[in-house]
């Protein structure tokens, strides 16, 4: 434990490996792929093989990234929650604004790493990197 009286953040981190997105709109798969702890390749299939394709073009909802986590065997909330300061505990799933910032028009998805350290799945390699101002929604283990 730290002074602060949390876990050590690099045991955190590891927790959640660095997963980098394979496809244009794969962010939310990537983020399923670093709770899971399993490869890209392998969250993709914990999603209906009717909407793989949507990591292509189009992405994925809060409820469709639930279900993959489900059918992982990790129990996320249904719906995205409103993001109000609260804080995040390691392992949440945020989706950064679309109306504003750099992800304007698209939206983009993190995994809460520590309090202050999130998963950031964009290539051409993932990162960890501090906490974003623009977090619109969050997606909470149960």
């Amino acid at each position: 434990m730290t002074s602060a009286g949390t876990p050590w953040p690099n045991l955190l981190m590891m927790k959640y490996p660095l997963v980098t997105q394979e496809e244009e709109w794969g962010c939310g798969v990537a983020c399923v792929a670093s709770v899971l702890g399993c490869k890209y390749d392998k969250a993709r299939t914990y999603f209906p093989a009717a909407i793989r394709n949507h990591a292509k073009y189009k992405g994925f909802s809060g409820l469709q990234l639930s279900r993959a986590l489900l059918r992982g065997g990790k129990r996320y909330a249904k719906r995205a929650k409103h993001y109000k300061r609260d804080p995040l505990e390691p392992g949440t799933i945020v989706s950064l604004s679309k109306t504003k910032g750099k992800y304007k028009g698209s939206g983009h998805y993190l995994v809460t790493t520590t309090g202050k350290r999130f998963m950031d799945p964009l290539g051409p390699k993932a990162t960890y990197r501090r906490k974003p101002r623009n977090i619109q929604s969050y997606l909470p283990p149960l």
